[in-house]
């Protein structure tokens, strides 16, 4: 079972939390009453001294009332062969907290950072090396459907290729596997069976009364490149897409997937 004891290192001004110790520790910092069902999350804090006598350490206090007043919101999700992690950050005047999660763990850890070390960390968050050279301008063009029969036989070519010891000629067996899908372009195939992760940067701000959005998802393919899905959109709509939607992946460089993260914050006059 994956720990949830929360800590802190106030040297390094970072924190070990889960959502629920976020939560419990907003209520109390507004007097509040904890939400039904925290007090699991409660007893951890106060175990671990970091709450006495219904008070936040001072750390803590700073933590969350600053996440509290951020202005812009980064989430970032990372999917790769052993799970989803989340991470992130929140700038506010002047502040910058970085989120680094980890798959299937419940704990993330929050760091404070100078906001102009920001596009360093979001890097390194993000995998990407600055040294990789530009890209070959590329594009690959499909639909849902046909890429959802690409990951079944992709899926299911793994499965098969599992005691395969040669990494080469076991990922040659899973790309011809998702080649032989009807309709699947070459291109996708070697990209699909090369992926090592696929991640999306999200940033929100209030604009006014409205909440703006704007996103950026990408297909990392190790050696076959980054991979920018242009179709569907980013935000994609929570209702489910039908098959024959039209998807577009183009080639990034690793330069070009930094800009377009960079471009993913409010510009100036945005977000008052």
């Amino acid at each position: 079972m994956a720990s949830t004891t929360p800590a802190v290192d106030a040297a390094r001004l970072r924190a070990r939390l889960t959502t629920a110790h976020l939560d419990v520790l907003a209520h109390l910092l507004t007097g509040a009453r904890p939400s039904p069902g925290s007090d699991d999350a409660l007893d951890e804090l106060v175990r671990a001294d970091l709450v006495v006598d219904g008070v936040p350490s001072p750390f803590l206090r700073e933590l969350v009332t600053e996440l509290t007043q951020a202005r812009v919101s980064i989430d970032v999700e990372i999917a790769g062969r052993h799970g989803l992690s989340t991470h992130g950050a929140t700038l506010g005047a002047g502040t910058c907290w970085t989120v680094q999660g980890w798959p299937g763990e419940p704990l993330q850890e929050y760091a404070r950072l100078d906001p102009r070390l920001l596009p360093t960390s979001m890097a390194a968050t993000l995998g990407l090396s600055l040294a990789a050279g530009e890209a070959q301008a590329q594009e690959i063009a499909t639909t849902l459907g046909t890429l959802d029969l690409a990951l079944t036989a992709r899926g299911e070519a793994e499965g098969r290729a599992q005691a395969e010891p040669d990494l080469a000629t076991r990922t040659a067996a899973v790309r011809d596997a998702i080649a032989a899908v009807g309709d699947v372009d070459p291109v996708l195939a070697d990209v699909l069976a090369h992926e090592r992760r696929s991640w999306r940067v999200t940033t929100s701000w209030r604009e006014g009364e409205s909440l703006a959005v704007r996103a950026l998802a990408v297909l990392d393919s190790d050696e076959q490149g980054l991979w920018e899905r242009v179709l569907p959109a980013e935000p994609v709509p929570a209702e489910p897409l039908p098959p024959t939607e039209p998807v577009l992946l183009r080639r990034l460089s690793a330069a070009d997937a930094f800009r377009a993260v960079g471009a993913l914050l409010p510009r100036t006059g945005e977000g008052r």
